[in-house]
C-alpha cells in the first residue's frame, strides 16, 4: 500500500504520470474512499459533518463528470479511470499537505501577523494541486503542460462557481 502511495506522491512531483496507475475501478475506488476521508476531515474544521457531505459529494461528482467529457471530447476516454485515480490520489496527498495549515487558519483566525502567513500558504497549494491536475491531464491528452493547466484553470473556477451556486457560504 505504501508503494501505491508512493506514486501518487511522485505524480504530484511530476516524476510520473496516470500511466504509472492500472485502469482499474476497484482502485479507483480505493482512493475514492481516502479522498473522501481526507476530505472530510479538511472540511470538518470549519464545518459540521452536514455541512461538509453536500458540498464534497458535488465536488466529486462534478470531477468525474467534468474529466469525464474532457477526456471523451479529446478522443481519449480509455484513460478515465487513470486519470481521475491519478488526479484523486494527489488531491488527497495535496490534502494531506494542506490539513495541518487549514487547522492553523483556524487557530489564527483574527490574528493579522499570523493569518495572512497561513492563507498564503494555503494558496500556494492550491496553484500546487493546479499545477498537478494540469500535469496529469497533459499527459492524459497528450497535450503540452500549458494545455493542461489551462484546462485545470477553468475547471477549478467552474468548481468554485458551482460551489458557490449550490452551498453559499456558511457564516
Amino acid at each position: 500500500m505504501s508503494k501505491l502511495a508512493l506514486i501518487f506522491v511522485d505524480i504530484a512531483f511530476h516524476r510520473k504520470g496516470p500511466a504509472a496507475l492500472p485502469a482499474s475501478r476497484f482502485l479507483f475506488v480505493l482512493v475514492l474512499v481516502a479522498y473522501l476521508t481526507v476530505s472530510l476531515l479538511a472540511l470538518q474544521i470549519n464545518w459540521s459533518l452536514s455541512q461538509a457531505v453536500g458540498p464534497l459529494v458535488a465536488d466529486v461528482t462534478f470531477c468525474m463528470a467534468f474529466f469525464w467529457a474532457t477526456l471523451q471530447i479529446t478522443q481519449h476516454g480509455g484513460r478515465f479511470w487513470q486519470t481521475v485515480t491519478a488526479l484523486l490520489g494527489a488531491e488527497t496527498f495535496l490534502s494531506l499537505v494542506a490539513l495541518p495549515l487549514l487547522v492553523l487558519r483556524s487557530a489564527a483566525t483574527g490574528n493579522e501577523t499570523f493569518e495572512p502567513m497561513t492563507v498564503l500558504l494555503l494558496t500556494a497549494v492550491l496553484f500546487w494541486s493546479i499545477d498537478v491536475g494540469g500535469f496529469i491531464l497533459s499527459r492524459a491528452l497528450e497535450q503540452a503542460y500549458v494545455v493542461g493547466v489551462l484546462i485545470m484553470v477553468g475547471y477549478v473556477i467552474s468548481s468554485f462557481m458551482l460551489g458557490e451556486l449550490l452551498f453559499p457560504s456558511f457564516e
